[in-house]
């Protein structure tokens, strides 16, 4: 088996899949991918939040909290516990899909909505100024 030469569907660049890869698809019943490296590495960086540590508050409970959501941010942030907890109901934030609006439309006005936690992580003690950081401490 040789490496398979694709041009990638978003930006029309050539790629390759090696042999060692396309046996690995084969393997796990995975589909060939359509985009680049790259193009998938855009997509999937799309919804990581990417920023400067700031203080700010909690859109629920007021409590301070330290994250990296911007300040002038469209929807309400909570803290990870809060965010977790049954003081609010995501429920609450449920519409219907309307098939006259752009789905992308939709799915904006939902994330503007909904609350954010203000950092991702558990389990840690002592690292109010790390995000995406898990079991750690004094960090």
């Amino acid at each position: 088996m040789k490496k398979e030469e694709k041009i990638c569907e978003h930006c029309q660049q050539n790629f390759s899949i090696s042999e060692e890869e396309l046996i690995l698809y084969k393997k796990v019943e995975i589909e060939l991918p359509t985009l680049c490296f790259f193009c998938r590495i855009k997509l999937h960086l799309s919804f990581w939040m990417f920023g400067k540590f700031r203080k700010g508050k909690s859109d629920l409970s007021g409590e301070s909290l330290i994250t990296v959501l911007p300040e002038k941010t469209r929807y309400p942030i909570y803290t990870l516990t809060e965010w977790h907890s049954d003081k609010w109901n995501a429920l609450d934030y449920g519409i219907d899909y309307n098939p006259d609006i752009s789905f992308l439309k939709q799915l904006q006005n939902l994330q503007e909505k909904i609350p954010h936690p203000h950092q991702n992580g558990s389990k840690n003690t002592n690292c109010d100024w790390c995000d995406d950081v898990w079991n750690s401490k004094n960090c």
